[in-house]
């Protein structure tokens, strides 16, 4: 699953270039958002409640709706992370709703690609999306999409990439920090954990065995980027 928007507010009032600009660029974004899915012949758009989703595991209460992270904000984030992702390593998407996050994340040299999502008929949209562009373009990867609560995942000694966009609730979120901070200490290895708009980022600050190595806001989303190691 997704996220719930990102307030846009900075604190001061956007200067008038950028007021005059703003049109411009919701257009731009919006071109993309519709340009991407007709493309690959993929379907990652529209929100989705999760009203009337079969969710066989997992506490529905704790989830958030689905609402895909826009294109332009995931070329740009995956342009950022290549110096920092570990060689060889497995990317995850926990929360991965139609797969939009996944399929973006191929282009950023990653073998093996899982998402893990709770909704049944998203998941069934995603492995659809998966085989798709991988067929359309010819790519070697795997994708893997497995129904399942996110707080059950076993994350396992090649899964070094993982990807949040706010898609549960505290309680879920420190349960999967409880989970990631026991894989590390039981198969040391460098991990990197990206929260897209951190809602819940006091819990991330708190584990003492992460740091921050980046932190920005770029075309609508807010992302921060956590490691083991400095």
């Amino acid at each position: 699953m997704s996220a719930n928007p990102q307030s846009s507010s900075k604190g001061r009032r956007p200067s008038w270039r950028y007021r005059l600009r703003r049109p411009a660029l919701w257009l731009n974004r919006w071109t993309v958002e519709r340009w991407f899915d007709c493309w690959f012949g993929v379907e990652t758009g529209q929100l989705v409640p999760l009203g009337g989703l079969t969710i066989p595991r997992g506490d529905r209460s704790l989830g958030n709706h689905y609402e895909p992270t826009r294109v332009l904000g995931l070329w740009w984030l995956f342009r950022a992370l290549r110096p920092l992702c570990p060689p060889g390593g497995a990317f995850v998407d926990l929360g991965c709703g139609k797969g939009r996050v996944l399929l973006l994340a191929s282009g950023a040299g990653f073998n093996v690609l899982r998402g893990v999502e709770f909704a049944r008929e998203l998941c069934e949209v995603a492995r659809r999306n998966c085989a798709i562009y991988k067929a359309r373009r010819g790519l070697a990867c795997e994708f893997q999409v497995l129904e399942g609560d996110v707080a059950q995942f076993a994350i396992c000694a090649e899964d070094q990439v993982f990807f949040l966009f706010n898609p549960f609730g505290a309680p879920v979120l420190q349960q999967v920090l409880d989970n990631l901070s026991a894989s590390v200490r039981a198969q040391p290895r460098r991990v990197l954990l990206v929260y897209a708009n951190p809602v819940h980022q006091e819990l991330v600050q708190a584990q003492s065995w992460l740091h921050k190595v980046l932190d920005q806001s770029a075309m609508g989303h807010h992302f921060v980027v956590y490691s083991n190691e400095i």
